[in-house]
């Protein structure tokens, strides 16, 4: 059975990001902690979501979802940037984490179940 909902949450304290899953801007803007509930159009929960809402939140497709991430450090040297989208929150299907640049663009492609992990060094 396909991955019809999934969470994410970004934690960007002392950085500015935007996020697009699937070419869809998220909304999230960074400077703070924000998680989201995003769904694939399948799922029975997208008919309870807002009809001005859906834009933002029925984002996921069966299979692979591409994911881009652009951020800037606004922050201390301690600031940390992370990422992550899961279906199990003990095992996530997308992280990222940034821990010394400061600034960057990350596009990938991840599908859930098979587990993607970046850092610093896949930044462009």
């Amino acid at each position: 059975m396909a991955t019809t909902s999934a969470a994410l949450s970004l934690m960007a304290y002392g950085y500015e990001a935007k996020v697009r899953i699937n070419g869809t801007d998220l909304g999230l803007a960074g400077g703070k902690s924000e998680s989201r509930r995003l769904f694939s159009p399948s799922d029975p929960m997208v008919a309870e979501i807002p009809q001005a809402m859906r834009a933002q939140f029925v984002v996921l497709k069966d299979g692979p979802n591409r994911i881009e991430i652009e951020f800037r450090k606004t922050g201390g040297p301690t600031d940390n940037l992370e990422l992550l989208v899961y279906a199990d929150p003990m095992e996530p299907d997308f992280a990222f984490r940034s821990k010394s640049k400061s600034s960057g663009k990350v596009d990938v492609t991840f599908q859930f179940g098979t587990p993607v992990s970046l850092a610093d060094a896949d930044v462009r």
